[in-house]
């Protein structure tokens, strides 16, 4: 049956005072239809209020955002599993660990937010059991743990092609959105939505962590974080709360960051939690991570944001943030291109850098072969850029 093209016509009808009637938007909308007995039907004509349409009108914009997550969701919820160490009877340590892990690899290559001791090692007869997103399990071994971080990388080697897509969650500016997924309190592949407050935050000897507004609840520990495009940035850690409570029971570590004045307002904090970048733990793990799927080209620069203040004539001051070299490694890709110190930032490759994470974005987003633009004092330059292959 052909469809005719939908005619939108709008009809506003100007209200005289002191007592306006409510505007009358008309919609006509031209489409053929077909009658019980098969004869086309004429067109028809829909009369809406202004709020009416606006909301019909909005819908398309919901919907396609529920879409978007939805889609995300289903995209992400395969790398996301849960993990249960289950420790003898015998042994002090009879309560099994529950927790979200996150799938690093193609071949069963696993990180979870747990440090065993030797004594808990000893304990683990009962083995340690990943449970995918359908219910299947699989056992597990401990490959490799930090300790400053928290974590431990397992393998489960029947655990395959369930690896997500990276990226760059040290590049990702305040304001940008998050997805988390994890399991709260036992209740399975659990989204919730926040985004970037901070970055470079530290408790206790973890460093470079992400802050979220995302929930960090018992469970979520492990969990995925997402930036909107559906790539993984991060692995959920902790919230400030929860990690004052851990500190006051037994670490101490946050009091000795920020001081025991602070612990009992952090106990009560609310829509502050933590994130270590995916960029964190490849690096903590170099031999397991060799193929982590994310480019890294080294510029050999050192550069610092600075506010620069404008004054023009006939206007008021302002000011706008620049990046500046502050000092350059030698042999590196950076110093090969004339870079000097005190140079501004302005493009890489065509991609602004008016922000260390534009810069990081340009740096791994450009050809090998660029050009990059500096103000140096009064001039503009080109210089060109060469990254090592």
């Amino acid at each position: 049956m052909m469809l005719w093209p939908i005619l939108l016509s709008v009809f506003v009808q100007t209200p005289d005072p002191p007592n306006p009637p409510p505007a009358t938007e008309r919609v006509e909308v031209e489409m053929e239809t077909t009658s019980s007995q098969g004869t086309p039907k004429t067109t028809q004509g829909l009369q809406l209020k202004g709020a009416e349409l606006s909301h019909v009108m909005s819908i398309s914009g919901l919907g396609n955002l529920e879409m978007e997550m939805s889609g995300i969701f289903r995209r992400l919820r395969p790398s996301l599993v849960e993990v249960h160490f289950q420790f003898s009877e015998e042994s002090e340590l009879k309560t099994p660990i529950l927790t979200s892990g996150m799938v690093m690899d193609n071949y069963g290559l696993i990180i979870a937010p747990v440090v065993l001791d030797n004594d808990r090692v000893e304990a683990l007869v009962g083995g340690i059991k990943v449970y995918r997103t359908d219910g299947k399990d699989f056992s597990a071994e401990l490959v490799a743990w930090n300790a400053h971080y928290g974590v431990s990388i397992l393998r489960a080697e029947e655990l395959k092609g369930l690896a997500p897509e990276f990226g760059h969650g040290l590049w990702m500016e305040e304001g940008s959105v998050t997805i988390g997924l994890g399991h709260p309190f036992g209740l399975p592949n659990s989204i919730s939505l926040g985004f970037i407050t901070g970055r470079q935050r530290g408790i206790g000897k973890a460093r470079d962590l992400m802050q979220i507004t995302n929930p960090v609840n018992v469970g979520d520990s492990g969990g995925l974080l997402a930036n909107r495009h559906g790539q993984v940035v991060g692995m959920m850690l902790t919230s400030l709360s929860d990690a004052a409570r851990r500190a006051e029971n037994k670490l101490k570590l946050f009091v000795a960051e920020y001081g025991s004045d602070s612990l009992e307002g952090a106990k009560q904090a609310q829509g502050i939690s933590f994130a270590i970048p995916v960029e964190v733990l490849f690096k903590i793990f170099p031999e397991h991570f060799k193929q982590n799927g994310l480019s890294s080209r080294r510029i050999g620069v050192l550069v610092e944001e600075q506010i620069h203040v404008l004054e023009l004539p006939g206007q008021q001051p302002c000011h706008k943030w620049e990046v500046v070299v502050t000092g350059l490694i030698p042999d590196s890709p950076a110093f090969a291109s004339g870079l000097k110190p005190g140079d501004v930032f302005l493009s890489l490759g065509g991609y602004p850098t008016n922000s260390l994470q534009e810069l990081g974005v340009a740096i791994h987003s450009t050809d090998l072969n660029t050009k990059v633009v500096v103000r140096r004092g009064d001039e503009i330059l080109e210089l060109a850029l060469q990254f090592e292959q």
